[in-house]
This record gives structure tokens, C-alpha cells and sequence, in this order.
């Protein structure tokens, strides 16, 4: 995987956190990156290094936070875990705003093969607690 995210700004500045993942896709044994699947990406921020899981990508949890008040600022999405079986993860290289959902694994001998995401366009695009990795 690969996330695209903006650094915090400051104060008094919109941050939008994370704007984009990219997820690397292969034929299963092989370790050439042959398909790359994405969420919708903004074009705010930086892509982060690449993370891979060694064998199967199994699950996820998003770091998000929730609705800070009508002053505040919201950044929703913020970061993502990778899990390569129930234990061992990859952690992106996101923002630390908010918290981490509970893990959404997969069943036994499942895989991750798809990526969905809900964008809140109301004044930024955010990637929103609702990502879902198929």
C-alpha cells in the first residue's frame, strides 16, 4: 500500500490528512507489482513510501477522527494498518489524528482484492470512517 497525505498545517489552517490509498496488487507467489488498485486520490499532499505485506494482504484498521465540533477542524481518515495475518501489520505513514477502528479481517483463506471508499466533498475531499477494503 501507499498513502497520500498532507502534514499537519497549524492552526487555523484546513488539514485534510489523508487523501488517497494506493494498494499493490500481484498473482498470488509472485513479487512483481503487476496491478495497482487506488480509492479516489486528491491532489493534496504526498505519497509515502510503499509498504508490503510479505504473503497476503488479510485485513485493515483506519485511523480516523471523528467530527470535532462546528469550529474545529476535521480530518476524518488519517492512516491506515495493513495486516498481513492477524497479528503482523504494516502501519502507513499517515497522520496521528483520531483513532484506530476495530481490525476488519478476513475469513479464513481470504484475501483483500478491492478497495471502496466514501469521499466527504463538502468542502474538502477526505477519505471518511467508511473506507472499506474488499
Amino acid at each position: 500500500m501507499q498513502l497520500l497525505a498532507e502534514s499537519s498545517r497549524g492552526i487555523f489552517r484546513d488539514d485534510r490528512a489523508l487523501t488517497g490509498i494506493r494498494l499493490f496488487c500481484n498473482e498470488f507467489g509472485q513479487s512483481a507489482q503487476n496491478h495497482m488498485i487506488s480509492s479516489s486520490i486528491d491532489n493534496v499532499g504526498s505519497w509515502g513510501q510503499d509498504f508490503f505485506c510479505t504473503e497476503l494482504m488479510t485485513g485493515f484498521q483506519l485511523r480516523s477522527e471523528k467530527s470535532q465540533s462546528f469550529l474545529a477542524d476535521d480530518t476524518a481518515g488519517n492512516n491506515l494498518r495493513m495486516f498481513c495475518n492477524e497479528t503482523d501489520f504494516q502501519e502507513g505513514d499517515g497522520n496521528s489524528f483520531g483513532s484506530w477502528t476495530d481490525k476488519q479481517m478476513c475469513g479464513p483463506k481470504e484475501a483483500v482484492c478491492g478497495i471502496s471508499t466514501q469521499i466527504d466533498n463538502s468542502n474538502s475531499c477526505k477519505l471518511n470512517q467508511k473506507t472499506t477494503i474488499l
